[in-house]
């Protein structure tokens, strides 16, 4: 009967013993390396339509101050959704549309102020699928810009 781990055995023997162990290092390890890469480019996507509601919020209240008071709301709006369409992929655009743009008096003088408010649905709608067993992503993604007009 011989030992195999024995430093006598010959190596031949000794590497063909360990190749099953090096096979179930490998399955856990590259499990383990493949969930952070997603979870990683899952969060990556959430910044970006993060990012690009908050241009686009931008962008409306911009456009608003270009135009008269009476319109403003509207130029902001379709400005906004105008932005939408081209960041988001289309068929998530939709899902950030309508946006709400709301006229008030401002809150330290006696101008209007305008707010753009641009939400996004994200947990019933991700750009990409999530895993079960990643940890709680937002429900709802959310920018808003306020601008006072002249």
């Amino acid at each position: 009967m011989a030992i195999t781990n024995h430093p006598a055995a010959p190596a031949g023997r000794r590497l063909r013993d360990q190749r099953g162990a090096v096979l179930v290092e490998f399955a856990l390890t590259a499990v383990i390396f493949l969930t952070l890469i997603y979870g990683s480019l899952t969060y990556g996507v959430i910044f970006w339509v993060k990012a690009s509601l908050t241009h686009a919020a931008g962008e409306g209240s911009r456009a608003a101050v270009r135009v008269d008071q009476a319109t403003a709301a509207s130029t902001a709006q379709a400005e906004a959704e105008n932005v939408i369409d081209k960041t988001l992929p289309s068929n998530s655009a939709g899902w950030a549309k309508p946006v709400q743009a709301v006229s008030a008096q401002c809150a330290n003088s006696s101008n209007t102020c305008l707010t753009v408010t641009v939400t996004y649905p994200y947990k019933d709608h991700p750009i990409i699928p999530t895993l079960p067993f990643l940890p709680a992503l937002p429900s709802q993604l959310k920018s808003v810009s306020v601008i006072q007009l002249p």
